[in-house]
């Protein structure tokens, strides 16, 4: 069978043939993951437990080449059919696939055979980690990146007039550069990050707000720990505090503690500000749910990074097109990017340079 898998031939007989093997083999498989789960529940020893993992390598390895060379093999039959227009669309189609192949096999198999960079790239990293180079594991691992480049081209396509400026810098130094901005929009460090949270907020919010116009606004996001809060109240206390809350990421659970699932925003208002521009009641509560970025969707680049829809709210509700958005502590971009996706000129500093590299993968432009 290892020759079908690395011959050529596109018979059709080859299909079901190949497609019975991967069956048996994922069978095999099964079985030798439940036997290292029971090596490891008996405490056999390690290199018992070592021996069984490597055969299970080997044997998810041909079922990844063989469900690779399947791909390639289905890719070459005859195109899907459509049926005949109804009031000017194709409605149905006629897939002629192998008997035993569902289309769930054929997509994953035939995706698989179109990134075999991928495949070949996280067969080598599964076997530096000891892991099982899995066909369905690897195929998550390719849409996983199709729906990341395809949410970071949009994104791109959208600024690409107007990109954010993004520069490597201190934030105190950067912002002494900043004068007259409408929107203050930011994600500071927080107090997990920095050795002393009251020095790090007074040394830095003063004079941020410094920077906006008298009809200006600025949205500081923060920690919910308690002594981060009264830090930053302590230096300046804010006009309201908002919240963001989130249930798709919860983390491990406290043992005598809530679980913490939302963040604190400060919102301050300079005294000549406009109404607030938010049309739609829902978003004008003060406790904004809305799911953190979640990486198995693609579009996540940091531990802490906000939703853009979240920060696309703000801008809306306290800015219009062509008004300045800063955010001295940029990060990976994303507050800049939704500002320039509405409009607006956007600029910001990091003082991480990578951080600053993926931000200007994701659209934004070096100063």
């Amino acid at each position: 069978m290892t020759d079908i898998i690395k011959s050529k031939s596109n018979l059709p007989s080859t299909i079901p043939l190949l497609n019975k093997f991967i069956l048996i083999k994922e069978q095999q498989l099964e079985s030798q993951k439940a036997e290292i789960k029971a090596i490891k529940s008996a405490e056999l020893g390690a290199e018992v437990e070592k021996q069984k993992i490597w055969e299970a390598e080997q044997t998810a390895e041909i079922v990844l080449d063989a469900t690779t060379r399947l791909g390639e093999l289905l890719a070459e039959l005859p195109k899907p059919k459509f049926n005949k227009p109804i009031n000017g669309s194709l409605r149905g189609t006629i897939e002629s696939l192998p008997p035993g192949i569902s289309k769930k096999r054929s997509h994953q198999a035939q995706t698989l055979a179109k990134n075999k960079a991928i495949v070949e790239q996280e067969k080598a990293k599964a076997k530096e980690k000891d892991d099982l180079p899995t066909p369905k594991k690897i195929y998550r691992i390719i849409k996983h990146q199709e729906r990341k480049n395809k949410l970071k081209n949009e994104v791109i396509k959208a600024v690409s007039n107007k990109p954010p400026i993004v520069k490597l810098s201190d934030a105190i130094e950067w912002l002494n550069l900043q004068k007259e901005v409408d929107l203050l929009l930011t994600d500071p460090p927080y107090s997990t990050d920095v050795n002393d949270i009251y020095k790090f907020a007074s040394s830095w919010l003063p004079l941020a707000l410094t920077t906006l116009k008298p009809t200006g606004r600025a949205y500081v996001c923060i920690g919910a720990y308690p002594q981060e809060l009264h830090a930053y109240l302590s230096v300046s206390m804010p006009s309201q505090i908002l919240v963001w809350t989130y249930k798709n990421t919860l983390g491990p659970t406290p043992t005598n503690l809530y679980k913490q699932n939302w963040q604190a925003i400060l919102y301050y208002q300079m005294p000549d500000a406009p109404k607030i521009n938010c049309p739609i009641m829902l978003e004008q509560f003060s406790v904004q749910d809305i799911n953190a970025p979640d990486g198995r969707l693609g579009d996540r680049y940091h531990a802490w990074q906000k939703p853009m829809e979240l920060a696309e709210r703000f801008i809306k509700h306290s800015t219009e097109p062509e008004q300045i958005v800063i955010d001295p502590f940029c990060c990976t971009g994303t507050f800049l990017l939704a500002a320039a996706k509405l409009g607006r000129i956007s600029r910001g500093c990091d003082n991480n340079e990578d951080n600053l590299n993926i931000a200007i993968e994701r659209g934004c432009v070096r100063e």
